[in-house]
């Protein structure tokens, strides 16, 4: 009822004025999201067809050097391997996808899978938390995780 009467009032004081909204999910999300991450793990699903049918097959892939990407509170990143800086970019969330952009599309290809949009969910586990990312055009899913208390 509260939030009924505020509408009102909102519309009978802006009449004629502009009103900005602002989209409080996605600043909760990118403030969770913002931070150095670890990549070292992927999984992607291959379909096999086999005399008896199809079969599905998810395998994992981990790295041995770990990749480091950073989501930096004012919309830049980088991506480093090891201690190396391999390129910087751009990020943002929007409807629920984490978009990024490049200075370049050489830098685009070598940055995971070379998409620019990703679905995400972030969870934690153990004494991690985990931010999971998939393009939205690929079955390959990547697996970014960093220390609960750690930025």
């Amino acid at each position: 009822m509260k939030i009924f009467i505020f509408i009102i009032l909102l519309f009978s004081f802006n009449q004629g004025k502009s009103v900005y909204v602002v989209n409080f999910t996605n600043i909760m999300q990118e403030e969770k999201v913002q931070g150095s991450w670890s990549k070292c793990k992927s999984t992607f699903t291959e379909i096999v067809n086999l005399p008896d049918g199809s079969h599905t097959i998810e395998h994992s892939i981990m790295s041995n050097i770990c990749q480091t990407i950073n989501l930096n509170e004012n919309g830049n990143g980088e991506l480093l391997m090891g201690d190396s800086l391999m390129f910087k970019y751009k990020w943002r969330i929007e409807r629920g996808l984490i978009k990024f952009s490049f200075d370049s599309p050489e830098d685009q290809s070598h940055f995971l899978s070379g998409e620019l949009e990703y679905v995400f969910r972030l969870y934690d586990k153990d004494d991690a938390l985990y931010l999971e990312i998939k393009p939205i055009n690929k079955e390959i899913t990547y697996f970014l995780v960093r220390g609960k208390n750690d930025k």
